[in-house]
């Protein structure tokens, strides 16, 4: 039994290093002239486009997307 719980926290701490890996890239990737959400118009706000030069979501969208995406992962 504990063979398989000690792979299972292998395969968690996998996909957490994967996830952490993929979120570092897309704020490290070129940054986006975008100054506007592209889902709902709103500026983004310049210290969020600061802090992540990539976004082309504001805050509030990016939000709902994270959400929506836990939701269709099944988190």
């Amino acid at each position: 039994m504990s063979d398989v719980i000690d792979q299972a926290e292998e395969l968690i701490e996998l996909a957490a290093d994967i996830g952490i890996k993929h979120s570092r890239d897309a704020i490290n990737k070129a940054p986006s002239p975008v100054t506007h959400c592209v889902e709902c118009d709103e500026e983004i706000n310049p210290r969020r486009k600061a802090a992540i030069p990539s976004t082309d979501l504001c805050g509030v969208c990016a939000t709902l997307e994270e959400l929506r995406n836990k939701r269709s992962s099944g988190r």
